[in-house]
């Protein structure tokens, strides 16, 4: 089984992310399985490795019944914040908080 990234598994469609998830599912009980009655994994850090993918496939899943969509890569080419100028910040009105009168209690 390889495992799936997220760019990849965004590009799939639901049916393919589903036989997916069944997949993995089904590849992590048999590791999980054999450590369980007293067994050795021959590779110990794929049973995380298929934990994480597997919760991986099932956010996607989320995120598109949601209606969420994550695009990483535009985000992180546009920036997260930009610095302003210090002069435009000076000029900028300051918007005042609010002042909560205190009721007086007798």
């Amino acid at each position: 089984m390889v495992i799936v990234r997220s760019s990849e598994a965004r590009g799939m469609d639901d049916a393919t992310l589903g036989a997916k998830m069944i997949e993995l599912k089904k590849e992590l009980n048999a590791e999980l399985g054999l450590v369980k009655s007293g067994g050795r994994a021959q590779n110990p850090g794929r049973i995380s490795e298929l934990k994480r993918t597997f919760a991986r496939v099932l956010t996607i899943i989320h995120e598109r019944k949601l209606g969420i969509k994550r695009n990483i890569r535009e985000r992180r080419r546009k920036g997260s914040a930009k610095a302003v100028p210090a002069a435009q910040a000076a000029s900028a009105p300051k918007k005042e908080k609010p002042t909560v009168k205190a009721e007086n209690k007798e």
